[in-house]
């Protein structure tokens, strides 16, 4: 089955000879080949990555739905979370015996290509001076790193493993974002959910300061007792940032904040704002010693600042290329529509000029757009040359081709359906990223539609959201106002979200809790055992398939 293999490097767009740098060698054993990658030197890569050719096509690839999609299925890549395993004709299969890295089907070669370094394993940048993003497309890779991998080539049945510990269920976990959280509505969310049945990873700032009006934190009173009743409702707590504002003493703050008295070591942190002591606001000259203090103030899991799509009904599944494209955009608000669902076309529009257009484009209109609702502080002059400068970006090629010829494609940040992943170029620590998906409308994402989708796909969403936000341009909400009075809409969806999990038919963890599974998923091993390809140390159900 299995013809010819290769090892490509690339940097800056151009093979590389990695004569000098790099020794890889491979070898079979009956149904095993067995695939050995050691790096001599310390080296810059944007990409490396296996090409692997067969003596035939193969019939199927096993999606990450656990369902056999046609050869011919557009953008399929398996990530360390899902299937490695293509299907021939004569039912031979080849699996990967190991999840380490991701595999995608290049069509238009008929190639697998399996990559091990590529900036879209681990989508990463920097907020620059002007808080644009800056793409992080280079790692740095240490001497003496390896990769040990085999590749199984052989008759069936082969296993397949579950992404949750109560089996082969969709994943739905919530990181909160605490910028309009207040001591009233925080206890008003406590309740619920513990009403509904539903646990959180809830973040909260440490110290009060910020320059729009007072919100929790806790360093207020009541708080510290409040945040201890979250923790032992089950939620997980997490830094969002230290304070909601930056000030002179924020620094000393980022350098001696410490888990407040009490609870459990907090292990999760995640960026707020553009705050100079974030995570993307690091250079790569500086990022090493960041890690290194986070990772001492017991930090092991950080956010990379992106959500790959605005959540709804029809795009609600991290693991699915399919959802996260311009088209899918589209798709969502249609199917909204033709279901009688309520749709939110500011946030469309919003989501396709984020994902659809170029930065400096959504910079423009954003611009534009503040300066509209405030013409009559800054007058029609400035609102004239801030849409002057919007015109000839109207025209920029790369939105054209985006727009006409990939409506489909999968965002770059999606591509590999990266979920946790280690943080780029640190060679001291071991701290790891996650991604998320925007949820602002409730009663979208977690409808019986949606949820009976997620249910289909075996899915995953991490959703980003803010539980305390009150207002009217987010009309599915969960709160109505500062009393705390639920969203009838928004209530019924948890509700219905809650009896999913409390049935075990979907999996509600923290993203720590989460993150833990999935660091097993990462190491998951597989063997020949009695002639059969077996999952050896698998963290979930395991079952088998020809």
């Amino acid at each position: 089955m299995i013809k010819n293999i290769l090892l490509l490097a690339e940097q800056a767009g151009k093979r590389l000879s990695f004569d000098g740098f790099l020794k890889f060698a491979q070898s079979k054993d009956e149904s095993i080949i067995r695939l050995s990658i050691e790096f001599l030197t310390e080296v810059s890569l944007e990409s490396l990555f296996l090409e692997i050719d067969f003596d035939e096509v193969p019939q199927f690839w096993r999606g990450t739905d656990y369902v056999w999609k046609p050869i011919a299925t557009p953008y399929l890549s398996a990530n360390y979370h899902s299937p490695k395993i293509l299907k021939f004709a004569d039912k031979t299969f080849v699996a990967a015996m190991t999840t380490t890295g991701c595999w995608e089907w290049d069509a238009k070669r008929g190639k697998l290509l399996w990559y091990l370094i590529h900036p879209d394993l681990n989508p990463t940048f920097l907020y620059d001076q002007d808080d644009k993003r800056e793409w992080i497309t280079t790692s740095t890779i240490s001497k003496g790193v390896t990769y040990e991998l085999c590749l199984f080539e052989g008759l069936g049945p082969v296993p397949e493993v579950a992404r949750s510990p109560i089996g082969f269920v969709p994943t739905v976990c919530f990181t909160d974002h605490c910028d309009f959280d207040t001591p009233q509505l925080l206890v008003a969310q406590r309740e619920f959910f513990a009403r509904a049945g539903i646990r959180t990873t809830k973040g909260f700032f440490l110290h009060t300061y910020s320059y729009q009006g007072d919100f929790a934190a806790m360093d207020q009173a009541g708080m510290h007792d409040e945040f201890l009743r979250w923790e032992k409702d089950g939620h997980e707590l997490t830094y969002h940032a230290l304070s909601r504002s930056f000030r002179e003493e924020s620094w000393s703050e980022f350098q001696n904040f410490e888990t407040p008295e009490n609870f459990k070591q907090i292990s999760t942190y995640i960026d707020h704002g553009y705050l100079a002591y974030n995570y993307t606001k690091q250079t790569n000259d500086k990022k090493a010693d960041w890690y290194q203090h986070m990772e001492a103030k017991g930090i092991d899991l950080i956010w990379n600042y992106l959500d790959v799509m605005e959540g709804n009904a029809l795009s609600n599944n991290q693991l699915s290329v399919f959802d996260s494209s311009i088209k899918s955009i589209k798709d969502a608000a249609d199917w909204h529509i033709k279901n009688k669902l309520p749709i939110n076309k500011s946030r469309d529009t919003k989501t396709w000029l984020a994902y659809g257009t170029s930065e400096r484009f959504d910079k423009g209109i954003k611009h534009f757009n503040w300066l509209f609702r405030k013409r009559k502080l800054h007058g029609h002059k400035k609102i004239l040359a801030a849409g002057i400068k919007i015109v000839p970006m109207v025209f920029d090629s790369e939105i054209w081709k985006k727009n006409l010829f990939e409506r489909a494609k999968p965002f770059h940040f999606s591509r590999f359906s990266p979920v946790f992943f280690k943080a780029m170029n640190q060679p001291f620590t071991e701290i790891s990223v996650f991604q998320t998906v925007s949820v602002k409308d409730f009663a979208s994402v977690f409808s019986k539609p949606s949820l009976d989708k997620m249910k289909k796909e075996c899915g995953l969403l991490i959703a980003h959201t803010y539980f305390g936000f009150l207002g009217s341009n987010h009309p599915r909400r969960l709160f109505l106002d500062e009393s705390g009075a639920l969203n009838p809409v928004a209530e019924h969806s948890f509700l219905l979200l809650g009896k999913e999990i409390q049935a075990g038919r979907l999996w509600n963890p923290t993203v720590k809790e989460l993150h833990a599974f999935h660091r097993k998923l990462n190491g998951l091993a597989f063997d020949i055992i009695n002639g059969q390809l077996q999952a050896v140390n698998a963290p979930g159900e395991v079952r088998y398939i020809d």
